[in-house]
């Protein structure tokens, strides 16, 4: 099996309480009801209760508490000015 690369995200959910993804870039925001993190094509934001990173490391990710919902966004990327285009 090929090894896990950032930008290939994997999740392993366990009984609502332990989740372990792969491929994350970084943690965007978090508090104990809902994490967002940065993957290489979206956002995966994370809604529950009592959450916390138990450990993040080479793109790994364990968070525990009682995982309520998953929603993947599109990743907010900001937009050149006018004038930055125009001067390149």
């Amino acid at each position: 099996m090929e090894e896990n690369k950032v930008g290939i995200h994997r999740i392993n959910l366990t009984e609502r309480n332990n989740i372990t993804i792969s491929g994350v870039l970084k943690v965007l925001s978090s508090n104990n009801t809902g994490i967002i993190l940065k993957l290489k094509e979206s956002n995966l934001s994370i809604g529950g209760n009592e959450l916390s990173i138990d450990s993040f490391n080479d793109g790994q990710i364990l968070i525990t508490g009682t995982l309520d919902s998953l929603k993947y966004s599109k990743s907010s990327k900001v937009k050149e000015g006018f004038f930055k285009r125009i001067f390149k």
